[in-house]
Formats: C-alpha cells, structure tokens, sequence
C-alpha cells in the first residue's frame, strides 16, 4: 500500500507500498521465486534509460500504438514491482534491471524486464 505524507513544509514525502509475498508452495513444490525489489541509484537509471533511448533511436523513433500502451500501463499499474509514488511521482518500476517511469510504455523497442516478461517490443504504430 503506497501513502504519501506532508511533512511541515508542505514537501511531499514519499514511502513505498509493500511488495506481496510469493505464493506458499505445495508440498512436494518449490515455490516461484521472484527478485526482489531493486532502488537503483541515479547512474544506474540514466545508464539503463541512455540504453533505451539508443534502441529506440537505431529502431527510428517507433511508438507504442496507443491500445498497447494502455494495455502495457494496466499491467505497470497491477505489477507487484510498481511504486506509483516513485521517480518524482511519475512511477517507478522497482524490477531488478529497470527503474523506468511508464514513459517506457511508449517506447515500440522497449520490453518488461522481468524474467518472464509481462509486455514486448512491438511493430510500431504509424505516425
């Protein structure tokens, strides 16, 4: 559950929801093991973006047709890796190898960084 609080002066603080735990495995089972959540530091998330920025540019400019990109923010939105108070409240996805904002949606190169990938790349939308 994400929560935002007002400090004295008036600045917004932010405080991270808490991430679910992973289903309890069967007996006889391993149970699923997801990363756990990654906070990269600023160089990382400027290296990770400058590595889209460079796909997408290779790739021409191709944006998300805008029915993917709604389906791609519903799936951000319900992902046990999203902070919506995260990056200056423009979201932030806490998977290890991402710290994205949902910008990334728009991006037609771009993918989900989870291991099994929740959205892909798609053919580009015309302009």
């Amino acid at each position: 559950m994400s929560a935002i609080g007002i400090i004295e002066h008036g600045a917004p603080v932010y405080r991270l929801r808490e991430l679910p735990r992973p289903p309890a495995a069967l007996p006889g089972t391993v149970a699923p093991r997801l990363p756990p959540p990654e906070h990269a530091p600023l160089l990382t998330k400027a290296a990770r973006l400058r590595r889209e920025l460079l796909n997408w540019r290779r790739a021409g400019y191709p944006l998300t047709p805008r029915e993917e990109r709604r389906r791609r923010d519903a799936l951000c939105a319900a992902c046990e890796y999203f902070n919506r108070g995260g990056n200056l409240g423009l979201g932030e996805c806490l998977a290890p190898g991402c710290g994205c904002t949902r910008a990334k949606t728009w991006l037609a190169t771009s993918r989900c960084p989870l291991p099994e990938p929740k959205w892909r790349a798609v053919a580009p939308s015309p302009r």
